[in-house]
């Protein structure tokens, strides 16, 4: 398998996303990091309502100064018209404060290492997903410069205003969906036969999927009347249509066959993981999801993977769950968009107290680990992994797991390697050392990458020419957001 492998997508990759990437969106969201930190100094008080009440001190504003140089400087390293600027290894106080980050040393010595210096890796030539992911960890490092100083920066999330602000806007889909389980679905869960429960299954799972369309780094001047189009049930069902490859049916035989068994076993349980992507209308879409296992018993148990530091703009943290929890309890938090000022909105308010009541008796639980921000794709996910963390996080899965189900685009290029392979290529062979471990992974991936595997003979052929109608680049099609793909492997 070895010589089969393709190399990864890099910067420099002539007319792909990864380049635009790169190129233009990068200095976007960095200006908005500025942006933000410049919006949340001009407020020392912290009387906004996206702000957490804190009072800056004079350190407080020297240190958030210097951030926002940090963050104006990797901007114009980034935007540097040539890109010549080598990507740097991090300090010896940085992996002091982060440990994990000797990982992105290792990789970039192996990457320079033997090479001259017009060859070693730079923001112009460097690996796509090696690069993105050290850009947000460097910008993290800049908020835990000055520990000792302003501690307040060390746990400030430079992409709170735009996760609230977008969760804010989500109120049509939020409250659609929150109705539709309360009211609809789980007072009937004890009396639908097997094959309805299938059917909810998959409507579920494709609920989840589509979450992942709220994609704040690519929807940031997303309005409302653009989310409702996304999030609302009729485009639900006309989406349908749009997921090019469906496994949802083999994942779900997999999963009952799973629960049989656990059934016939004394004081064994099913849990499903859920290594999540984003915060708002996404992660809302996840606990729907996990709402629907737990109620239907299905599985005993959901245990969510979030992320440990702000990551990829949205991506969901420990507090972000628990803002959307405290914003659907909000009498405030939607009245702009509910009609019912200053009234707590009856419905999100009964849906948080069902999660909540599910996290109380321990069947829903979060965990947040370093793997999830590190560089190592999840070739590293394996039983005889060389990563330490990729190690350990797969030895956990692989005892307490029954399904694995991966959300969205990120964790879709970390489980393909990002590689350039062929798009008729298997999931499974895809997947590297993964997809012969036996873990089962599911993947939920709304396309937004230039990475695609699994497609039937002909189809990127199709959309290639369908795209390239009104489009620059015909294989860009998978990185609109369009189309998606329910990938299972056990």
């Amino acid at each position: 398998m070895t010589g089969s492998i393709p190399p990864v997508f890099k910067n420099d990759l002539k007319d792909t996303f990864g380049q635009y990437t790169a190129e233009v969106r990068w200095p976007i969201i960095l200006q908005n990091c500025i942006d933000d930190i410049t919006k949340r100094l001009s407020n020392p008080a912290g009387d906004d309502e996206n702000d957490d009440g804190h009072v800056l001190s004079v350190q407080d504003k020297q240190v958030g100064e210097q951030i926002k140089n940090d963050l104006q400087k990797l901007r114009e390293q980034i935007k540097n018209k040539s890109h010549e600027t080598k990507v740097p290894l991090f300090n010896k106080d940085e992996i002091t404060k982060e440990q994990d980050l000797q990982v992105f040393n290792d990789y970039l010595n192996d990457y320079n290492n033997g090479k001259p210096e017009s060859q070693k890796m730079t923001w112009k030539n460097g690996d796509w997903l090696f690069t993105e992911i050290y850009m947000y960890r460097r910008i993290h490092t800049f908020f835990m410069a000055n520990e000792s100083v302003a501690p307040y920066w060390c746990t400030f999330d430079i992409f709170n205003y735009l996760k609230q602000s977008t969760l804010k806007s989500s109120y049509f889909g939020v409250h659609e969906l929150s109705k539709f389980y309360l009211q609809t679905i789980k007072p009937n869960l004890n009396k639908i036969s097997e094959s309805e429960l299938e059917e909810l299954y998959e409507e579920f799972i494709t609920i989840a999927l589509w979450g992942n369309a709220t994609d704040l780094s690519l929807l940031t001047n997303a309005t409302m009347d653009d989310i409702k189009a996304i999030q609302g049930s009729d485009s639900r069902k006309k989406n349908i249509e749009k997921i090019l490859v469906n496994d949802s049916l083999k994942s779900w035989e997999y999963l009952k066959q799973k629960t049989a068994s656990s059934a016939s076993a004394s004081g064994q349980k099913t849990k499903v993981d859920i290594v999540c992507d984003n915060s708002g209308f996404e992660v809302f879409s996840d606990l729907i999801l996990a709402l629907f296992l737990l109620d239907s018993n299905l599985v005993s148990t959901v245990e969510f993977h979030l992320k440990n530091l702000p990551y990829m703009v949205s991506d969901v943290m420990m507090k972000d769950v628990d803002l959307l929890l405290k914003d659907f309890e909000s009498p405030v938090f939607f009245s702009q968009h509910s009609g019912n000022e200053n009234t707590v909105d009856p419905v999100l308010y009964e849906l948080s107290q069902c999660i909540k009541n599910h996290i109380k008796s321990g069947k829903i639980i979060f965990n947040s680990h370093r793997y999830w921000t590190s560089c190592a794709d999840y070739w590293t996910l394996a039983p005889d992994s060389t990563d330490a963390d990729g190690l350990e996080m797969y030895n956990y899965l692989a005892k307490t797991s029954s399904l694995v189900i991966f959300k969205g685009d990120l964790n879709y290029r970390k489980l393909t390697g990002d590689r350039q392979w062929p798009r008729t290529t298997s999931w499974k062979q895809s997947l590297g050392p993964l997809g012969q471990s036996k873990l089962p992974v599911l993947s939920l991936r709304t396309c937004k990458a230039d990475v695609m595997v699994a497609l039937p003979k002909g189809v990127d052929e199709k959309l290639c020419e369908l795209w390239a109608k009104d489009n620059e680049h015909g294989s860009w099609w998978c990185t609109s957001g369009k189309w998606a793909v329910i990938c299972f492997n056990a």
